[in-house]
């Protein structure tokens, strides 16, 4: 028998590539989430800088924005505990879904989209 533990989580937070390119078999996962109402925020792994996530430029990156996937550019994979603690903190003051995602990307920004040339 196994036994799966139920929880009820607010967000989730995802470490991907250096540019903000995520696995494809995530999309499903991040769209699934979001139509629960529950944010998926994109942190780069990127050891070279401080910042996140400049912009959304090409496909795998874009693939998981219009799943639903939020990156954040003012903070990279060494503020995962800050990102973590600030979505507790506005979790704890009753926000969700997009609510929580206004909160959070005014607190670590979002790239603008690049437009198609």
């Amino acid at each position: 028998m196994i036994y799966r533990q139920k929880f009820n989580p607010k967000a989730y937070v995802l470490l991907v590539d250096a540019s903000g390119g995520s696995k494809t078999m995530l999309n499903p996962f991040i769209s699934a989430n979001k139509e629960k109402g529950i944010p998926t925020f994109l942190l780069s792994n990127n050891l070279g800088k401080t910042t996140g996530i400049q912009q959304i430029s090409y496909g795998t990156q874009s693939d998981a924005v219009e799943a639903g996937a939020i990156p954040l550019k003012d903070v990279n994979y060494s503020g995962t505990l800050q990102v973590v603690d600030e979505i507790q903190l506005a979790a704890n003051q009753g926000k969700t879904g997009e609510e929580l995602s206004r909160a959070i990307t005014r607190k670590f920004g979002t790239p603008i989209p690049q437009k198609a040339t």
